[in-house]
Order: C-alpha cells, then sequence, then structure tokens
C-alpha cells in the first residue's frame, strides 16, 4: 500500500467481502463451516489491522502533523518531482495521489495561500499547468524527508536485516497475488489509463513487389521463386488486418535509471537518457496481424514459409510507418520521433515488456497480440516500444555491439554507447 493512499475504501471492500462469506458459510447450519467462518472473520480483522499500522507508518512517514493529510501528501508527491525542472503537472498529481482533478485544485489553491507552491504555466501548450515547491514549501519537504529517514532508520534497527527482506519479500508476494486474482492492478492505474489518448491505425496502403520479398530474403530480385511469391501475396491481401496504436502519456516520475509511467516503473540507464528531455512519451505496438500469423502456420513447406515470413514482415514494417507519420501529425507543432524498444537496449531487457504490456492495458488485446511468459510477442512480426520527440535521431542499434544483424538500421556508435551508459 503506497504512502499518501489512506485505505477507507479497500477497508470496506474487505468488510463487504467478509459480510458475503459470513452470510455464505453460516447459511447451511453446519457447525464446521460456522467454525471455518469464526476463523476467517478472526483471520480478515488482523489482515484489516495490519492495514490501519500500515496505514500509521505511511502517515508517520510522510509527516503526519506538519499540515493535514491531503495538504501534506500533495506537498511530499510535489517535492518527489524537484529534479524535474519545472516540476510536476498538475494532471499527474491527481493521478498520483488518486484523486480528483477538482480535488487537486481545491488543495492547489490551500497550499498557495500558505505560500508552499507556485503554478507555472507551460511555454508551450497553454493547457499544462506545472507545481512546483516555494523556497517554504521546500524547507517543510526537506523536514518531513529528514524525520521519514530518522523513523526508518529506527523501524531497521530494530527489526534487523533478515526479518525486514522477509516482510518485504511476502508483501511483494500478497500484493502480487492479489492484483492476479482480481484481475487488475488498482483503482489508481486504471484511473491512469482511462486518461491517456490512444490512436488507433488500422487502415494502412500497402506497396511491395514480388521482387522486394526476393531481395528481404537474400536473392536474387528476379529469381524464379518470385512466381511462388507472387500468389503467396495475393493470398496474403484480402486477409492481411494490420494494426497499431500509439497512447500519449506524461511522465509521471524519473532518476538517472528509471523512467515511471502509467504507474510502471521502467530501469534502464539508456532509457532514462533518451527521455531527459520530453515530458510525454507514446508507447506504442504495431503488428501484422493475427490474420496472417494464423494463416502462416497452414504452409506445410519451408521455402513457403521463409517467404511469408517475408511478406508479414513488410506489412508489419508498412504499418509502423503509418504509426510513425500519424504520431508526427498528432505532434503540436509535427516533428521527428524515435523509438526504443524492450530488448533492443543494450541495458533494457526484454523482460521489462511486461510493464509495457501493463501500459497499454486492453488496447494490445485489440489488436490481437499476446505476450508469453517468456516475453516474446504473437505475432511474432510484432513490434512495441516507447517513442518520444526529439530534435536528433535515434536508432536503438546505436548502442548495440552485435555484429551481421538483418536487421540493423544504424552503424554502432561507440561514442555515443559510452557517454550513455558510461559517464
Amino acid at each position: 500500500m503506497p504512502c499518501g493512499y489512506h485505505g477507507n475504501n479497500m477497508d470496506q471492500r474487505f468488510l463487504d467481502a467478509l459480510h458475503r462469506s459470513n452470510s455464505i458459510w453460516n447459511g447451511g447450519g453446519d457447525q464446521e463451516k460456522t467454525e471455518q467462518s469464526q476463523k476467517f472473520v478472526h483471520q480478515t480483522k488482523k489482515y484489516l489491522a495490519v492495514l490501519h499500522q500500515m496505514q500509521t507508518v505511511c502517515l508517520r512517514m510522510e509527516g503526519e502533523g506538519i499540515l493535514p493529510r491531503g495538504e501534506q501528501a500533495a506537498v511530499m508527491a510535489i517535492g518527489n518531482h524537484m529534479d524535474h525542472p519545472k516540476g510536476i503537472r498538475a494532471s499527474s498529481l491527481g493521478r498520483e495521489l488518486g484523486i480528483s482533478n477538482a480535488a487537486v485544485s481545491k488543495v492547489l489553491n490551500t497550499l498557495e495561500k500558505k505560500y508552499l507552491i507556485r503554478r507555472i504555466g507551460d511555454e508551450q501548450d497553454r493547457r499544462v499547468v506545472w507545481i512546483q515547491l516555494t523556497e517554504q514549501g521546500t524547507e517543510l519537504y526537506n523536514k518531513a524527508i529528514e524525520e521519514q529517514d530518522a523513523f526508518l532508520k529506527r523501524i531497521f534497527l530494530r527489526m534487523g536485516e533478515e526479518d525486514l527482506e522477509t516482510f518485504l519479500t511476502l508483501w511483494e508476494k500478497f500484493n502480487k497475488i492479489t492484483e492476479e486474482e482480481s484481475g487488475v492492478t488498482t483503482d489508481i492505474v486504471k484511473m491512469r489509463r482511462d486518461d491517456m489518448k490512444t490512436v488507433f491505425i488500422e487502415d494502412c496502403k500497402f506497396s511491395f513487389s514480388a521482387a522486394d520479398v526476393l531481395e528481404r530474403m537474400g536473392m536474387p530480385r528476379n529469381h524464379n521463386f518470385g512466381e511462388q511469391i507472387q500468389e503467396l501475396m495475393e493470398k496474403a491481401a484480402p486477409i492481411a488486418k494490420p494494426k497499431a496504436f500509439f497512447m500519449e502519456v506524461p511522465i509521471e516520475s524519473r532518476t538517472e535509471n528509471s523512467v515511471t509511467i502509467g504507474g510502471q516503473t521502467f530501469y534502464s540507464v539508456a532509457l532514462a537518457k533518451n527521455l531527459s528531455k520530453v515530458d510525454t512519451v507514446y508507447p506504442f505496438l504495431c503488428t501484422c496481424g493475427k490474420e496472417l500469423a494464423d494463416y502462416a502456420k497452414t504452409l506445410d513447406d519451408m521455402m513457403s514459409q521463409y517467404a511469408f515470413d517475408a511478406i508479414m514482415e513488410f506489412y508489419r514494417k508498412q504499418v509502423t510507418i503509418d504509426l510513425t507519420e500519424a504520431l508526427s501529425n498528432h505532434l503540436a507543432e509535427g516533428g521527428q520521433t524515435s523509438a526504443v524498444n524492450p530488448g533492443s537496449l543494450v541495458d533494457w531487457p526484454v523482460s521489462e515488456q511486461k510493464k509495457l504490456f501493463a501500459v497499454f492495458g486492453e488496447n494490445a488485446e485489440k489488436t490481437g497480440v499476446t505476450l508469453t511468459d517468456s516475453c516474446l510477442m504473437f505475432p511474432v512480426k510484432t513490434v512495441s516500444g516507447i517513442r518520444y520527440a526529439t530534435d536528433k535521431a535515434f536508432h536503438n542499434c546505436e548502442l548495440c555491439q552485435r555484429k551481421n544483424c538483418p536487421n540493423r538500421e544504424a552503424p554502432f556508435n561507440k561514442e555515443l554507447y559510452l557517454k550513455t551508459l558510461h559517464d
């Protein structure tokens, strides 16, 4: 349970569930069921007691007593973004605290009257308002941090390293199981996702020839296998439904080696550096489509499979081009974007694909793309990642030392590699 969340809704949901479960167990009048019901009641009450105690600890860590609870939580959230030159967006603050825009406005008005925060309009987008702590607000924030550090130090000393590790491991396990069983993460994450703008690209025009496919396969453009490829292309055309989408998502927080968007924290020095100058990013997914992938499974000879794999790649590439153009048009003044992809950046592992799909939510399902336990996407001819506005083009390949890669789009840049990962 993150600090700043005060647990009333969670408590009520547990009490409602407790009441329903109690009624079910006692309905039959069976003695054993009654005993199990009483045990369940006892365990649930103990759990609620732990939640309340966790809430107390969180409030204590936030410096309870310095300001009223809601105001203190807002000051701490704003202070946590002091490393950003502009502060935090007012809209992002509401998502971070899990409260409505009206509630955020009310809290900010109060803090402004107390000279703890200032509001600054964005020079490029009048719709955006940035929030920063004043000198007085920063002093209050630092005082709360000092109290938090001292409080945690006392807890750690009394618990011991082994007990603390056990507690954290069990708590993380509990949260994971709870999220899996409920089928959602948290109300706050859902609210974040609902607030994200999503653009889908489905109607694409394709123009490639059998000779292009032959070249992709590493064969002469005039090879006689081109006739068979042409037949495969004619079968692919009526069933092909490539799809793509991008989402407009504000960066919630960042460090030297991490970036948080959509409630998910991605760990990568290269990613953090690439996104250091932007406040909004565009998670995206492009796929050749499940329809082509399903048809590919029906092919039984190796050469046809190889050729159809290349055909699917052309469909995937074209829908990616269309997405890039749509995103460029979507930007306020148009402009260039670059992409970073899990598993392609040297220090951004493919395992972080799971977090990216958590940001996608049901958008990925609408494209028919699924993610395996090993973080591979199906259809295979699918690409996902994060695009961002930039004046200077960047390719993952510039940081990749792999030789003889058929998909390389840019040469390895040793200077950039050293600057990105070793500065």
